[in-house]
């Protein structure tokens, strides 16, 4: 139970979990591989449907069949969807990347949208742990999105330390808890389709 409260906006202890449930009976790294799995395109499905759109592309336009275009691709895109403000997100977002990156043998997209506080909700009483929360996740994913950076770790369960050169991310997106009209984002569960709505409208 105490995993399912999350992080209590402290982000070592969301790192902790993370840890803790990649090695326990819940199997995170097993269910991350399948999930991997299900959203990679079969090549063959992929070459039909590539053929396809190219022929309906080129019946419409008129023009005549001289090269391919890939319309679609079995490359597959990651979307991680968090916040910076609490722990639980902020403090596994940069190992959760790198295991796409590296542990999946799959050369994917990867792409980051987190919620950051704004200044109102910096300023506001009893909310300086977020404010400091996102402030070191920042500083964190600008270190590993700058050129030249080295990532190391040791997954549980390997041998052998995780290390790569590359970004985390392809494109990461911040946004802010509130929109421009003045509502909250998120006030319900993320697992709500009130909140997913939202998300898919900003």
């Amino acid at each position: 139970q105490s995993y399912e409260k999350g992080a209590g906006n402290n982000r070592m202890i969301g790192r902790c979990l993370l840890w803790s449930n990649w090695r326990r009976k819940s199997m995170v790294q097993a269910k991350l591989m399948n999930f991997i799995q299900e959203i990679t395109n079969d090549v063959e499905v992929v070459r039909k449907t590539n053929d396809i759109m190219y022929r309906y592309h080129h019946r419409k336009l008129g023009e005549p069949e001289t090269h391919e275009v890939n319309y679609v691709h079995s490359q597959p895109r990651v979307y991680l969807i968090g916040s910076m403000c609490g722990g639980t997100g902020s403090g596994m977002f940069v190992d959760l990347a790198y295991f796409f990156r590296t542990q999946t043998n799959q050369e994917l997209k990867l792409f980051g949208t987190f919620a950051v506080p704004d200044t109102i909700t910096c300023n506001e009483p009893a909310r300086e742990r977020l404010a400091a929360n996102a402030l070191a996740g920042l500083i964190e994913l600008d270190y590993y999105m700058t050129d030249g950076t080295y990532y190391n770790e040791r997954f549980p369960l390997e041998n052998r330390p995780t290390e790569s050169k590359d970004k985390p991310f392809d494109f990461v997106n911040l946004i802010s808890t509130r929109s421009i009209k003045g509502q909250t984002l998120g006030q319900a569960s993320v697992t709500n389709e009130k909140t997913l709505d939202e998300l898919a409208n900003i």
